[in-house]
Protein backbone atom coordinates (compact mmCIF):
# COMPACT_ATOMS: atom_id res chain seq x y z
CA UNK A 1 0.00 0.00 0.00
CA UNK A 2 1.61 3.56 -0.58
CA UNK A 3 0.43 4.31 2.82
CA UNK A 4 3.38 6.85 3.99
CA UNK A 5 2.52 5.92 7.92
CA UNK A 6 2.75 2.05 6.66
CA UNK A 7 6.39 2.57 6.12
CA UNK A 8 8.55 1.67 8.87
CA UNK A 9 11.93 3.73 7.61
CA UNK A 10 12.22 5.35 11.82
CA UNK A 11 9.89 8.79 10.54
CA UNK A 12 9.50 10.53 13.39
CA UNK A 13 5.38 9.61 14.53
CA UNK A 14 3.72 12.86 15.07
CA UNK A 15 2.15 12.81 19.05
CA UNK A 16 -1.41 14.31 18.52
CA UNK A 17 -3.93 15.41 21.16
CA UNK A 18 -7.36 13.67 21.42
CA UNK A 19 -8.72 16.94 20.50
CA UNK A 20 -6.25 17.11 16.90
CA UNK A 21 -7.43 12.95 16.67
CA UNK A 22 -11.31 14.44 16.62
CA UNK A 23 -10.84 17.12 14.20
CA UNK A 24 -8.60 14.96 12.17
CA UNK A 25 -11.14 11.64 12.02
CA UNK A 26 -14.38 13.50 12.85
CA UNK A 27 -14.47 10.73 15.85
CA UNK A 28 -15.53 12.36 18.99
CA UNK A 29 -13.62 11.68 21.72
CA UNK A 30 -15.48 9.91 23.90
CA UNK A 31 -16.02 7.49 21.27
CA UNK A 32 -12.31 7.43 21.25
CA UNK A 33 -12.09 6.50 24.83
CA UNK A 34 -14.96 3.82 24.39
CA UNK A 35 -13.29 2.20 22.09
CA UNK A 36 -10.02 2.12 23.91
CA UNK A 37 -11.49 0.92 26.79
CA UNK A 38 -13.69 -1.83 24.94
CA UNK A 39 -11.48 -2.74 22.32
CA UNK A 40 -8.34 -1.79 23.20
CA UNK A 41 -7.50 0.41 20.17
CA UNK A 42 -6.62 3.61 20.15
CA UNK A 43 -4.10 3.11 22.49
CA UNK A 44 -2.77 6.56 24.11
CA UNK A 45 0.18 7.18 25.75
CA UNK A 46 -0.12 9.74 28.80
CA UNK A 47 1.79 12.91 29.49
CA UNK A 48 3.27 13.77 33.10
CA UNK A 49 0.32 15.50 33.18
CA UNK A 50 -2.01 12.59 32.31
CA UNK A 51 -3.37 14.14 28.70
CA UNK A 52 -3.67 11.31 26.30
CA UNK A 53 -1.46 11.30 22.98
CA UNK A 54 -1.94 9.90 20.10
CA UNK A 55 0.46 8.51 17.29
CA UNK A 56 -0.09 9.42 13.84
CA UNK A 57 -0.69 5.89 12.46
CA UNK A 58 -3.41 5.62 15.12
CA UNK A 59 -5.17 8.50 13.21
CA UNK A 60 -4.69 6.82 9.38
CA UNK A 61 -6.26 3.65 10.93
CA UNK A 62 -8.94 5.44 12.65
CA UNK A 63 -10.00 7.04 9.09
CA UNK A 64 -10.11 3.22 8.23
CA UNK A 65 -12.17 2.34 10.46
CA UNK A 66 -14.57 5.93 10.28
CA UNK A 67 -14.74 4.23 6.52
CA UNK A 68 -16.17 0.82 7.07
CA UNK A 69 -18.54 2.30 9.88
CA UNK A 70 -20.00 4.07 7.21
CA UNK A 71 -20.17 1.43 5.18
CA UNK A 72 -22.79 -0.17 7.71
CA UNK A 73 -19.70 -2.33 9.46
CA UNK A 74 -20.23 -2.44 13.24
CA UNK A 75 -17.55 -1.05 15.38
CA UNK A 76 -17.02 -4.77 17.15
CA UNK A 77 -15.87 -6.04 13.86
CA UNK A 78 -14.27 -3.28 12.59
CA UNK A 79 -12.09 -1.39 15.66
CA UNK A 80 -10.12 -4.37 16.53
CA UNK A 81 -8.89 -5.02 13.14
CA UNK A 82 -5.66 -4.11 11.81
CA UNK A 83 -4.80 -1.82 8.74
CA UNK A 84 -4.71 -4.33 6.22
CA UNK A 85 -8.02 -5.97 7.31
CA UNK A 86 -9.70 -3.20 7.57
CA UNK A 87 -8.39 -2.17 3.66
CA UNK A 88 -9.83 -6.05 2.52
CA UNK A 89 -13.05 -5.13 4.00
CA UNK A 90 -13.41 -2.05 2.19
CA UNK A 91 -12.87 -3.56 -1.22
CA UNK A 92 -14.74 -6.15 -0.54
CA UNK A 93 -17.85 -4.09 0.42
CA UNK A 94 -16.81 -1.43 -2.52
CA UNK A 95 -19.40 -0.91 -5.19
CA UNK A 96 -19.51 -2.74 -8.25
CA UNK A 97 -18.25 0.32 -10.18
CA UNK A 98 -14.58 0.39 -9.35
CA UNK A 99 -12.19 1.73 -12.11
CA UNK A 100 -11.44 5.04 -11.18
CA UNK A 101 -12.55 6.65 -14.63
CA UNK A 102 -16.40 5.55 -13.27
CA UNK A 103 -16.27 6.85 -10.09
CA UNK A 104 -15.13 10.48 -11.41
CA UNK A 105 -17.38 10.20 -13.47
CA UNK A 106 -20.08 9.28 -10.96
CA UNK A 107 -18.21 12.44 -8.93
CA UNK A 108 -18.22 14.66 -11.83
CA UNK A 109 -22.19 13.80 -11.72
CA UNK A 110 -22.18 15.03 -8.11
CA UNK A 111 -20.65 18.35 -9.21
CA UNK A 112 -23.39 19.36 -11.45
CA UNK A 113 -25.90 19.09 -9.53
CA UNK A 114 -23.80 20.81 -6.22
CA UNK A 115 -24.43 18.01 -4.30
CA UNK A 116 -21.40 18.27 -1.03
CA UNK A 117 -22.56 15.22 0.72
CA UNK A 118 -21.75 13.16 -1.33
CA UNK A 119 -19.00 14.51 -2.62
CA UNK A 120 -17.55 14.30 0.52
CA UNK A 121 -18.64 11.02 1.34
CA UNK A 122 -16.72 9.61 -1.97
CA UNK A 123 -13.67 11.02 -1.14
CA UNK A 124 -13.68 9.55 2.36
CA UNK A 125 -14.73 6.12 1.35
CA UNK A 126 -11.70 6.45 -1.36
CA UNK A 127 -9.66 7.62 0.82
CA UNK A 128 -9.78 4.85 3.49
CA UNK A 129 -10.05 2.47 0.89
CA UNK A 130 -6.73 3.75 -1.00
CA UNK A 131 -4.59 5.60 1.55
CA UNK A 132 -3.80 9.33 1.59
CA UNK A 133 -1.24 9.00 -1.20
CA UNK A 134 -3.70 6.45 -3.48
CA UNK A 135 -6.36 8.64 -2.87
CA UNK A 136 -4.65 11.91 -3.99
CA UNK A 137 -2.30 9.84 -7.03
CA UNK A 138 -5.21 8.15 -7.80
CA UNK A 139 -8.45 9.44 -6.95
CA UNK A 140 -8.04 13.44 -6.33
CA UNK A 141 -5.81 14.30 -9.36
CA UNK A 142 -7.60 12.85 -12.25
CA UNK A 143 -10.64 14.20 -10.89
CA UNK A 144 -9.17 17.70 -10.80
CA UNK A 145 -8.22 16.78 -14.66
CA UNK A 146 -11.66 15.72 -15.69
CA UNK A 147 -13.60 18.34 -14.21
CA UNK A 148 -11.11 21.02 -15.87
CA UNK A 149 -11.62 18.99 -18.89
CA UNK A 150 -16.15 19.13 -18.54
CA UNK A 151 -15.65 22.88 -18.02
CA UNK A 152 -13.15 23.34 -20.92
CA UNK A 153 -15.81 21.11 -23.14
CA UNK A 154 -18.82 23.42 -21.66
CA UNK A 155 -20.13 20.85 -19.81
CA UNK A 156 -19.52 22.46 -16.42
CA UNK A 157 -20.46 25.79 -15.81
CA UNK A 158 -17.70 27.91 -13.81
CA UNK A 159 -19.65 28.12 -10.67
CA UNK A 160 -19.49 23.77 -10.60
CA UNK A 161 -15.89 24.20 -11.13
CA UNK A 162 -15.46 26.24 -8.40
CA UNK A 163 -17.51 24.50 -6.17
CA UNK A 164 -15.68 21.11 -6.94
CA UNK A 165 -12.39 23.00 -5.73
CA UNK A 166 -13.63 24.32 -3.20
CA UNK A 167 -14.82 21.16 -1.63
CA UNK A 168 -11.71 19.12 -2.40
CA UNK A 169 -9.77 21.71 -0.72
CA UNK A 170 -11.82 22.02 2.72
CA UNK A 171 -11.57 18.39 2.94
CA UNK A 172 -7.78 18.11 2.30
CA UNK A 173 -7.32 20.78 4.85
CA UNK A 174 -9.53 18.93 7.21
CA UNK A 175 -6.40 16.47 6.62
CA UNK A 176 -3.25 17.89 6.92
CA UNK A 177 -3.83 20.97 9.86
CA UNK A 178 -4.59 18.99 12.83
CA UNK A 179 -1.33 17.01 12.00
CA UNK A 180 0.85 20.39 10.86
CA UNK A 181 -0.22 21.82 14.48
CA UNK A 182 1.15 18.82 16.51
CA UNK A 183 4.50 18.53 13.92
CA UNK A 184 7.80 18.14 15.21
CA UNK A 185 9.81 18.22 12.55
CA UNK A 186 10.89 21.23 10.44
CA UNK A 187 8.88 23.98 9.25
CA UNK A 188 7.96 24.22 5.51
CA UNK A 189 6.60 26.97 3.91
CA UNK A 190 4.06 26.55 0.80
CA UNK A 191 3.03 28.69 -1.52
CA UNK A 192 2.62 29.97 -5.47
CA UNK A 193 4.50 32.49 -7.59
CA UNK A 194 2.87 35.89 -9.08
CA UNK A 195 1.09 34.09 -11.86
CA UNK A 196 -0.14 30.71 -10.59
CA UNK A 197 -3.64 30.80 -9.42
CA UNK A 198 -3.98 27.09 -8.81
CA UNK A 199 -4.21 26.55 -4.68
CA UNK A 200 -4.73 22.13 -5.04
CA UNK A 201 -1.89 21.36 -5.31
CA UNK A 202 -0.43 22.85 -2.52
CA UNK A 203 -3.45 21.18 -0.77
CA UNK A 204 -1.93 17.82 -1.65
CA UNK A 205 1.72 18.63 -0.83
CA UNK A 206 0.40 19.48 2.46
CA UNK A 207 -1.33 16.35 3.36
CA UNK A 208 1.76 14.66 2.55
CA UNK A 209 4.37 16.74 4.10
CA UNK A 210 2.35 16.97 7.39
CA UNK A 211 1.61 13.64 7.57
CA UNK A 212 5.60 12.75 7.60
CA UNK A 213 5.41 14.95 10.33
CA UNK A 214 6.82 18.74 9.50
CA UNK A 215 4.90 21.51 10.57
CA UNK A 216 2.99 23.86 7.55
CA UNK A 217 3.15 26.97 7.01
CA UNK A 218 0.47 27.83 3.68
CA UNK A 219 0.39 31.26 2.11
CA UNK A 220 -1.67 30.38 -0.65
CA UNK A 221 -1.51 31.79 -4.20
CA UNK A 222 0.56 34.37 -5.97
CA UNK A 223 2.85 35.45 -3.14
CA UNK A 224 5.11 37.95 -3.89
CA UNK A 225 8.46 36.52 -3.85
CA UNK A 226 10.00 39.05 -1.16
CA UNK A 227 7.09 38.00 1.20
CA UNK A 228 7.65 34.42 0.87
CA UNK A 229 11.28 34.41 1.40
CA UNK A 230 10.07 36.65 4.87
CA UNK A 231 7.86 34.52 5.99
CA UNK A 232 10.99 31.79 5.38
CA UNK A 233 12.70 33.94 7.57
CA UNK A 234 10.31 34.15 10.14
CA UNK A 235 9.14 30.83 10.42
CA UNK A 236 12.98 29.33 10.20
CA UNK A 237 11.84 27.43 7.31
CA UNK A 238 14.35 24.54 5.98
CA UNK A 239 12.31 24.52 2.87
CA UNK A 240 9.91 25.74 0.42
CA UNK A 241 7.50 24.09 -1.70
CA UNK A 242 6.06 25.72 -4.65
CA UNK A 243 3.55 24.47 -6.72
CA UNK A 244 2.76 25.03 -10.87
CA UNK A 245 -0.23 23.26 -12.59
CA UNK A 246 0.15 22.52 -15.90
CA UNK A 247 -0.40 25.92 -18.54
CA UNK A 248 2.09 27.40 -16.14
CA UNK A 249 3.79 30.05 -17.84
CA UNK A 250 7.74 28.81 -17.66
CA UNK A 251 9.89 31.23 -18.08
CA UNK A 252 7.97 33.93 -15.50
CA UNK A 253 8.21 31.03 -13.31
CA UNK A 254 11.87 29.90 -13.99
CA UNK A 255 12.45 33.58 -12.94
CA UNK A 256 10.39 33.81 -10.02
CA UNK A 257 12.20 30.65 -8.48
CA UNK A 258 15.89 32.20 -9.16
CA UNK A 259 14.68 35.60 -7.55
CA UNK A 260 13.91 33.46 -4.58
CA UNK A 261 16.72 31.34 -4.40
CA UNK A 262 18.78 34.63 -4.60
CA UNK A 263 17.04 35.83 -1.60
CA UNK A 264 17.11 32.86 0.84
CA UNK A 265 20.35 31.47 0.18
CA UNK A 266 21.73 28.30 0.50
CA UNK A 267 20.31 27.54 4.11
CA UNK A 268 16.55 27.07 2.82
CA UNK A 269 16.17 24.21 0.68
CA UNK A 270 13.60 25.17 -2.51
CA UNK A 271 11.15 21.86 -4.02
CA UNK A 272 9.26 22.35 -6.98
CA UNK A 273 6.67 19.94 -8.15
CA UNK A 274 3.30 20.06 -10.35
CA UNK A 275 3.17 19.69 -13.94
CA UNK A 276 3.97 22.66 -14.93
CA UNK A 277 7.11 23.24 -12.97
CA UNK A 278 10.34 24.41 -14.32
CA UNK A 279 12.99 21.87 -14.73
CA UNK A 280 15.50 24.33 -15.55
CA UNK A 281 16.55 25.84 -12.31
CA UNK A 282 20.04 24.84 -10.96
CA UNK A 283 19.25 26.23 -7.41
CA UNK A 284 15.84 23.81 -6.90
CA UNK A 285 15.09 20.68 -6.30
CA UNK A 286 12.44 18.94 -9.02
CA UNK A 287 9.86 16.18 -7.39
CA UNK A 288 7.91 14.59 -10.23
CA UNK A 289 5.27 12.89 -8.09
CA UNK A 290 3.83 13.04 -4.71
CA UNK A 291 5.50 9.65 -3.86
CA UNK A 292 8.78 11.16 -4.46
CA UNK A 293 7.42 14.43 -2.23
CA UNK A 294 6.98 11.93 0.40
CA UNK A 295 10.17 10.08 0.18
CA UNK A 296 12.18 13.80 0.55
CA UNK A 297 9.49 14.65 3.47
CA UNK A 298 10.04 11.41 4.93
CA UNK A 299 14.12 12.14 5.28
CA UNK A 300 14.00 16.01 5.68
CA UNK A 301 15.17 16.17 9.50
CA UNK A 302 16.44 19.20 11.14
CA UNK A 303 19.85 20.59 10.11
Amino acid sequence: MDDPLEHDDGSEDVPLTIGAVERATGIPSSTLRTWERRYGFPVAERTSGGHRLYSARSVDRLRLIQGALDRGMRPSQVVPADPERLRQLLVEDAPRVTTAHDSNDAWVGMVLRLDEASLLSAFRFEHSANGLLGFLRNRAAPFLIDVGHEWAEGRLDVFQEHFASEVLRDYLSSLWRPLADQGTRAPLVLATTPGEEHVLGLHMAACVVALRGHRVTLLGTEVPIASIAACAEEQRARAVLLSYASGADRPRAAEALRALAARLGPRVDIVVGGAGAPHDVAEVRVVTSLDALDQWAAGHHHH
